[in-house]
């Protein structure tokens, strides 16, 4: 509520716990991606209520344009093609700054990892409703965001990086 008491575009109390809730370091955000990742998608429907709650709360937000960084601590190597285009089922975090992404639980500096690129244009900037507020500069991709890709280049050392450019898509669940 003390979120939503100053917010300054008018989210209620409980659109601006859902990024709050999101963001926290628990199960939710995992779980909750767990469940939109299957085809199947009688197994998200208990987190209809949240998914309409993030809705209802990006409609009232501004969009976040421009680039933003994504790491994930494994490989996918060949999984992206260049000309490529993907669409994403997840509420996917990024950054705005790149430093975030040295935190070892992130990307790190040694490993294999994959470094994502992204210039977005339909992004949910949460950072003033995150726990991390003050270090994460977060921003968020709804469900259904396509995005193609620019570039894949593997850098060698476990390091592999993806330009991906947000592009408009048929598929519009969350806009």
């Amino acid at each position: 509520k003390t979120l939503a008491s100053k917010d300054p575009y008018g989210l209620t109390a409980d659109e601006a716990g859902i990024f709050n809730l999101y963001s926290m370091p628990t199960d939710f955000y995992r779980k909750l991606n767990e469940s939109l990742s299957y085809e199947d998608r009688e197994r998200a429907k208990p987190f209809f209520p949240c998914l309409k709650l993030m809705l209802d709360a990006s409609r009232k937000l501004p969009k976040a344009k421009g680039t933003v960084w994504r790491g994930v601590k494994k490989s996918l190597r060949g999984q992206f093609e260049k000309g490529q285009e993907v669409i994403w089922w997840r509420v996917t975090s990024t950054t705005k700054e790149i430093d975030t992404l040295n935190n070892p639980d992130f990307l790190g500096r040694e490993g294999e990892r994959t470094l994502f690129m992204i210039e977005m244009k339909n992004g949910i900037d949460i950072s003033i409703y995150s726990v991390y507020r003050d270090s994460e500069a977060e921003v968020v991709l709804l469900p259904g965001s396509c995005l193609k890709v620019v570039a894949s280049q593997d850098f060698g050392n476990g390091l592999v990086i993806v330009h991906l450019e947000e592009v408009d898509s048929e598929v519009t669940l969350f806009r």
